[in-house]
């Protein structure tokens, strides 16, 4: 069954559809919600909720501005940041001052996301350090976009991505995972 006749299918409300589509991508949202570190007993919760997200805006989809799953990323990144807001579950340091990098050299983290250290080194982040982290690093927003999701500034997006990028460079020097690279 093609991507469209799947979208199509589960507009008419045909369950076996909607199962497909659910199995198809629980494996992608389970990963953006750990990733988004969504607490272990909240999960199941979450991506329940992303998914009837998902059904309840499939009518407002698009097929000709882009593939099914960037769309299904933006919807479930946004309902998680949402939840994660609802239960208060950080508190975002208002940082006014722009931030200047410590250094111009770049810096790449090894890619593993679903799994291993990486994603462990991720999770240990402080809430809204790994929350802009995310957003931006990995999946691409623009810092006037995180600013705007999160209700911060764009200064306390660009400040809170440091300091994250810091504390993982940190960590990753300071973990056996590094003596390995």
């Amino acid at each position: 069954m093609t991507e469209t006749a799947l979208i199509s299918a589960c507009l008419q409300g045909e369950e076996q559809a909607q199962q497909r589509l659910y199995k198809l991508y629980l494996p992608y949202v389970f990963s953006l919600v750990r990733r988004f570190g969504v607490a272990e007993h909240d999960t199941k919760d979450v991506i329940q909720e992303v998914f009837i997200e998902i059904f309840v805006s499939l009518p407002r989809y698009r097929v000709k501005k882009g593939a099914l799953k960037p769309w299904i990323k933006t919807v479930a990144i946004r309902k998680i940041v949402k939840f994660q807001r609802s239960r208060k579950a950080w508190q975002m340091l208002d940082f006014q001052e722009e931030v200047t990098p410590a250094s111009d050299q770049s810096y790449a983290l090894p890619v593993d996301l679903e799994n291993g250290p990486t994603l462990a080194l991720i999770r240990q982040l402080p809430d809204g350090f790994r929350e802009v982290f995310n957003l931006k690093v990995i999946d691409g927003y623009s810092h006037q976009e995180i600013a705007e999701m999160l209700s911060i500034s764009p200064g306390t997006s660009r400040s809170q991505l440091s300091r994250a990028k810091a504390i993982l460079r940190d960590k990753i020097k300071k973990s056996a995972y590094y003596d390995h690279l």
